[in-house]
């Protein structure tokens, strides 16, 4: 059971490395539901590789100066980049993160 569920894991994984803005949105939309209190089973995950992937990408621009974050959480980055998904739904078949540096970069622009 347990070998199912880490391959399970890591076929979602390497599925989300190839994600669009379509895909994007529906982690965002199960990040609602869990923040919310009415995710199910499924929401858990979806909504929760939503987060670490704007995480990861957030931080990665960060780090090359791409953007700057003044002292927010990453609650607050996640319903940006989530914010601008729900406004720019002609732009979902645009790579995630992709999506993601626009997002970021319109509400707080680095020095790159």
């Amino acid at each position: 059971m347990t070998v199912a569920v880490v391959v399970l894991l890591l076929v979602s994984v390497a599925s989300w490395a190839q994600w669009t803005g379509q895909e994007l949105h529906n982690g965002w939309q199960s990040w609602q539901r869990i923040e919310l209190h009415t995710a199910e089973q499924a929401d858990l995950l979806t909504g929760g590789m939503y987060a670490g992937f704007v995480r990861g990408v957030a931080e990665m621009l960060e780090d090359n100066g791409s953007v700057s974050f003044p002292s927010v959480s990453f609650s607050q980055v996640y319903s940006v980049v989530g914010k601008y998904l729900d406004d720019h739904p002609e732009r979902w078949d645009v790579f995630a993160e992709v999506l993601v540096y626009a997002a970021l970069h319109q509400v707080w622009p680095g020095k790159n």
